[in-house]
């Protein structure tokens, strides 16, 4: 490997674990919350990447307005997934196996709504950037990755200002220690946890709209964005919303480095192997102390 390679391998591995650090990040928010992980975080991805063209290449609104009014969207159809979906299933005591099996029926009716209205054909979103690649250290990167690590680092340090310095983030973090004991001290677990769900979802529309001028958009792709995103939360630390994130970064650069070792083919797979790696040795995560996730 030659200094440009490792260069070029390095920016561009550390854009994709950006864009799965965000998707970490909304696992680790709810299951906080509930101890449920839920499967339609990907879907919330591919929504946001789906409504982003939308605005901007059909409708052409400006680049800020699109991404504004594409978030809110997400994050309200987030809002309607909490309010019918996770409420009446937790206010039910229902299991955390019927409400994760909830979650899976919510996505697969966002991937068919996807279907019908964008239809089954990839369809791409120009780069923030521009189209020329960018030099840097002589090393040529896609003009899109200088803006995947600058909003994904200014959001992921939003979040952990949110968690330790915001009441609502205290709140969070208290029911995610003891939901008795939050609600003893007057949190109320019901808005904690609609929050975290709605927040989520904004990630990953966030995630979905960074990520689409390199890979496309296509409604079966949330599959795809939710075993990425799980497998860095719990690569991270299901439990440690901070190992998260870390988490994220570490599988986007193994994946990276992998495909340029191996072959392109066995980028999934070492994803996978990660997955399956940490829950036999390590499944509280490698940033959590063990017995705490």
């Amino acid at each position: 490997m030659e200094f440009l390679d490792f260069i070029q391998l390095l920016i561009t591995g550390i854009s994709e674990g950006s864009i799965y650090a965000l998707l970490a990040l909304g696992f680790t928010l709810i299951f906080k919350c509930t101890n449920v992980i839920s499967f339609a975080q990907g879907e919330f991805a591919v929504l946001g990447s789906l409504l982003m063209i939308t605005f901007s290449e059909f409708l052409r609104l400006p680049l800020v307005i699109s991404f504004i009014i594409t978030v809110i969207a997400v994050g309200g159809v987030g809002a309607l997934f909490e309010l019918t979906t996770m409420r009446p299933l937790v206010r039910g005591s229902a299991s955390i196996l019927n409400i994760i099996i909830a979650t899976i029926g919510v996505s697969m009716v966002l991937k068919t709504i996807a279907k019908l209205f964008w239809g089954a054909e990839p369809i791409g979103l120009s780069s923030f950037g521009g189209d020329r690649p960018i030099e840097f250290l002589k090393a040529f990167v896609h003009p899109q990755s200088p803006w995947i690590l600058s909003l994904s680092l200014v959001i992921l340090a939003a979040m952990i200002v949110f968690l330790d310095y915001t009441r609502q983030g205290r709140a969070l973090k208290a029911c995610a220690e003891n939901a008795f004991a939050a609600k003893l001290m007057g949190i109320s677990t019901q808005h904690v946890v609609f929050y975290s769900v709605v927040l989520s979802a904004v990630l990953g529309a966030i995630s979905g709209i960074l990520i689409t001028p390199v890979t496309f958009a296509q409604y079966d792709l949330g599959i795809i964005y939710t075993v990425k995103g799980f497998s860095a939360a719990v690569l991270g630390g299901v439990q440690n919303p901070l190992g998260a994130m870390v988490g994220g970064i570490l599988l986007g650069l193994l994946e990276t480095f992998g495909v340029f070792f191996l072959s392109s083919g066995y980028k999934d797979v070492i994803t996978l192997g990660v997955l399956l790696l940490v829950l036999f040795l390590k499944p509280e995560g490698i940033f959590n102390p063990r017995g705490k996730g």
